[in-house]
């Protein structure tokens, strides 16, 4: 059962063409992809969009896609006004009532790595006095960091979630997403709250790295900012936003009742 981690926005598997990867070919990586598809009875999906880059990049029939949304995200529709439980995980983080909570949650990237370490890392670029001297302590900064990279640099003003367990945690108590590459934006839209795309190095990564399924000049729910100054600038003027016509095409499924009819689906062979 291949659960998967997100709707795709970068290039996956035999989709990529792009070769700048630290670790692999690309003759290596399309082994990998096929090699791993052939283990799979079932690949869950939450949309058409989704199925067709699950088939294309990894080479796996149809008839092995379930298309009934992700289990996963049923916490996203059943738990937006669960005071209790909002409380809670703003507790554990140390969150005081009231503040606004900007989660910024970026991708690795596949040309960031560390012969030394052995390993990818991403250097928070909004850890300065530029970009946090915008704000006052009315805000919290959580740092959601993927799990392929380690940091260079110490967090101050940011609370680092990188390990933190369940990321829907995180989208149900943050204001605001801030992303770049990533594809937690699909599904933090669920929750029709404002989404910010920061994508300073776009021209390195969409050239040289991987490249995107979808036109991000058109297809994104929320601006692209290229400096911190502007970005920090919306930050401070949040509106309500609705996800409809992106949710409609990318999350049609996402009604909080996706694990339901994924079990159904097994069950019924």
């Amino acid at each position: 059962m291949q659960c998967w981690h997100g709707t795709p926005l970068k290039r996956l598997g035999l989709d990529v063409k792009a070769s700048a990867y630290a670790t692999s070919s690309l003759k290596g990586m399309y082994f990998s992809y096929l090699a791993d598809s052939k283990r799979y009875d079932h690949f869950i999906s939450p949309s058409e969009y989704a199925s067709e880059c699950f088939c294309s990049s990894f080479g796996i029939e149809p008839g092995k896609i379930i298309e009934q949304g992700y289990p996963r995200n049923d916490v996203l529709t059943n738990d937006v006004d669960n005071a209790e439980k909002l409380d809670a995980i703003r507790q554990s983080l140390g969150i005081e009532p009231g503040k606004k909570v900007i989660l910024y949650a970026p991708t690795w990237r596949d040309n960031q790595y560390s012969k030394e370490t052995g390993g990818f890392y991403f250097d928070n670029p909004l850890e300065t006095e530029h970009f946090l001297s915008s704000f006052d302590d009315s805000y919290v900064f959580l740092f959601r960091g993927h799990y392929f990279s380690d940091s260079h640099k110490t967090q101050s003003r940011f609370v680092d979630v990188s390990t933190y367990n369940d990321v829907n945690d995180l989208y149900l108590i943050s204001d605001a997403l801030i992303t770049d590459y990533s594809s937690v934006f699909f599904d933090y839209a669920i929750l029709n709250r404002p989404i910010f795309f920061y994508m300073y190095d776009r021209a390195v990564y969409e050239k040289d790295v991987r490249g995107f399924y979808i036109d991000i000049d058109q297809d994104l729910p929320g601006p692209i900012f290229y400096d911190s100054h502007s970005l920090a600038d919306a930050l401070k003027s949040l509106k309500t936003v609705s996800h409809k016509p992106f949710n409609e095409r990318f999350n049609p499924y996402e009604d909080g009742c996706s694990t339901d009819r994924v079990i159904e689906k097994i069950l019924k062979g």
